[in-house]
């Protein structure tokens, strides 16, 4: 049932291989999917994807993972039986008939078909896989990336959206009402200062003439005393001394 690769020596990571056996492990790995040919053909040395190939198949075959080959042995073996079913070598022929003795496929409820851990189930894997290798190499090398589009202003929307009329009118009427509603918040504010800025200077004229009935030894520190009130109600300050009197006079040196 399985035909044997005509290898001459071992084929390991640790084993003195002999080029010929290398190049056929390679051609019969890339048939079954689990070598890609490089770019720049095949060679004759014993390289890292040579080695991951090989325990690849073991892996897929229910092998020993040990990435050996040897003459005669289970992966040689497993590798020849696959490159002599017509399903590698000889992809466009008529599939192979079942059979009387060969086990068919069970087939569950759900239409999704039991893997066949057979011979045929693995060379249909093995054929898959090269086929899937193959549209992966087809494939282009520059993949095109998608930009993502540009953000559009807000202002160049609306106008896009309106109309540069619409917008510029909407603006205009906006700014027109803005402009208003700012000044007469601003003459609001203008005319509370200036009322509590009259109230303030009338009661420091009034405070200061007062100043004049005291003794002249006593004058300047009441219009001081007139002065330090005007500043503190101009400014909003509520802890304001009292305005000058007697006991001010009795606690206070002359001047």
């Amino acid at each position: 049932m399985h035909s044997l690769l005509n290898l001459r020596k071992t084929v390991g990571p640790s084993y003195n291989v002999d080029p010929e056996d290398v190049l056929t492990l390679k051609k019969a790995l890339n048939k079954t999917g689990h070598y890609k040919m490089p770019d720049f053909g095949l060679t004759p040395y014993p390289d890292t994807p040579l080695m991951k190939g090989i325990k690849s198949f073991q892996k897929d075959t229910g092998l020993k993972q040990d990435s050996i080959v040897k003459p005669g042995g289970p992966t040689a073996k497993m590798l020849g039986g696959l490159l002599s079913s017509n399903s590698l070598t000889q992809p466009h022929q008529k599939p192979r008939q079942r059979q009387p003795w060969e086990t068919p496929p069970i087939i569950p409820q759900d239409n999704r078909p039991v893997r066949d851990t057979g011979l045929l189930g693995l060379t249909a894997k093995m054929a898959a896989k090269k086929e899937e290798q193959q549209t992966t190499q087809n494939q282009p090398s520059e993949q095109k990336v998608a930009m993502a589009p540009a953000v559009v202003p807000f202002g160049v929307w609306l106008m896009q959206t309106l109309g540069v009329a619409s917008v510029a009118l909407a603006m205009a009427i906006y700014n027109r009402f803005s402009k208003s509603r700012q000044k007469a918040l601003k003459d609001q504010y203008n005319s509370a200062n200036s009322d509590n800025d009259d109230f303030c200077y009338n009661r420091y004229e009034q405070e200061s003439g007062n100043c004049s009935k005291w003794d002249e030894k006593w004058l300047a520190g009441c219009k001081k005393r007139a002065t330090i009130r005007r500043d503190l109600c101009s400014r909003k300050i509520s802890t304001e001394p009292p305005e000058w009197g007697p006991s001010d006079m009795e606690v206070s040196p002359p001047r």
